[in-house]
């Protein structure tokens, strides 16, 4: 700084005052750190707050990151969360300009991990019916929240698919005698962690066996044969 004094009659005299150094940039200073509301579950949505800067900023943006890895093309007030952010914990950054200040940096508290969604049941399915060959095998529906979730069905003998047995009940034939029946019942909906169970209903198929007699006559003697018949088994003796 230059100071010069003149006054008529006199001689103009100057004098330098010495500067405390270079001018440097000034400091955006974070007064409030976004905050990030919303559950973290796969296909929710996230809002961050911008968060509040002294002095006030020009501009400023939120950005998202992934376990601390900016997470590409995530800007903005919010973030819908993919199946490809499933274990990480989210944070918004809020990032803020102005001429002659330094840019700043602000973070949000973490949020997550982020999970599938969970179906939950309330009142359990149950299994019922008889593990013998004729009778019929049925599976009594529950209740469960999401509400809108898939139900589906299958039946397995000793643990195998049986083609087609895709319904709430099967009908026992004889092709299950000796083999165990098993129900899964299996609750889906997109962005949600699978639910299956299983029910077995009784223990190994069983079948009624069936005498059938039948008579000769050979010279003065009777010829008597004895045949059990057992649907579903093989030579039953």
């Amino acid at each position: 700084v230059r100071v010069t004094a003149q006054r008529k009659g006199f001689t103009p005299s100057s004098i330098t005052l010495p500067t405390s150094g270079p001018v440097v940039r000034g400091e955006l200073t974070p007064v409030e750190t976004p905050v990030v509301s919303g559950d973290p579950y796969v296909n929710k949505l996230l809002t961050a707050s911008p968060g509040a800067w002294s002095p006030a900023p020009a501009e400023s943006e939120i950005r998202w990151r992934a376990d601390n890895k900016a997470i590409e093309g995530a800007t903005g007030p919010t973030l819908t969360l993919t199946r490809a952010l499933v274990g990480k914990r989210i944070t918004a950054v809020s990032v803020a300009w102005r001429d002659g200040y330094w840019k700043a940096v602000s973070k949000s508290a973490p949020i997550g991990p982020v999970v599938l969604g969970t179906i939950e049941v309330a009142e359990p399915f149950t299994a019922a019916g008889s593990s013998r060959v004729g009778s019929r095998m049925w599976i009594e529906p529950g209740t469960f929240t999401p509400a809108d979730a898939t139900v589906s069905y299958a039946w397995l003998r000793d643990g195998v698919p049986i083609p087609g047995a895709t319904g709430p009940s099967h009908d026992v034939v004889p092709a299950d005698a000796g083999s165990r029946i098993t129900a899964q019942v299996t609750l889906s909906k997109p962005n949600y962690q699978q639910l299956v169970q299983r029910f077995e209903i009784g223990g190994p198929v069983t079948t009624k066996p069936q005498l059938r007699i039948t008579t000769k006559q050979r010279r003065g003697a009777a010829v008597v044969a004895v045949k059990v018949v057992a649907p579903g088994v093989n030579n039953p003796g």
